[in-house]
């Protein structure tokens, strides 16, 4: 789940709880909203953190591509483990921050933790999560060989 899912669903009206989320925990945790109360900032670190994990958006080249013909790529291609090295940099940023930003970042990942660690107890989070990312990786894989046979 993403930080901007996150967001959305601690500041959230109530639901009916959906077995099939391994994140159930945080949606009626009324710690995490008062964390957010506490820091005004956080949702935005969440985002930015959230956006590092995201692939660059695309920028035309200034040079033509004629000219550029033989030279090595300047960057390697944007792939799911960059995005998530980058938002693990991004988080390891934050959480060493001084002043009230490297707090918030700091409960919140505390915070995260206990929260799913408490559920986890309850449900089997790990399996849920291994399923979903079969199904992400299942699916990375198919658009891959599909752009192979282009």
């Amino acid at each position: 789940m993403t930080a901007a899912g996150l967001l959305a669903t601690a500041t959230s009206l109530p639901q009916l709880p959906d077995p099939s989320n391994p994140f159930q925990a945080l949606e009626s945790s009324e710690k995490l909203r008062l964390l957010f109360r506490k820091y005004p900032g956080l949702p935005d670190q969440l985002r930015k953190i959230d956006a590092a994990t995201l692939p660059p958006p695309e920028a035309k080249p200034a040079i033509p591509a004629s000219l550029l013909k033989g030279l090595p790529p300047k960057q390697e291609a944007w792939n799911h483990d960059i995005g998530i090295q980058n938002g693990k940099e991004a988080l390891r940023k934050a959480r060493r921050a001084d002043g009230e930003q490297g707090d918030a970042i700091r409960e919140y990942s505390e915070l995260i933790l206990h929260l799913m660690n408490t559920e986890n107890a309850r449900t089997d989070v790990d399996n849920i999560l291994r399923q979903k990312m079969a199904q992400e990786d299942t699916k990375l894989i198919e658009r891959l060989m599909a752009q192979e046979k282009r």
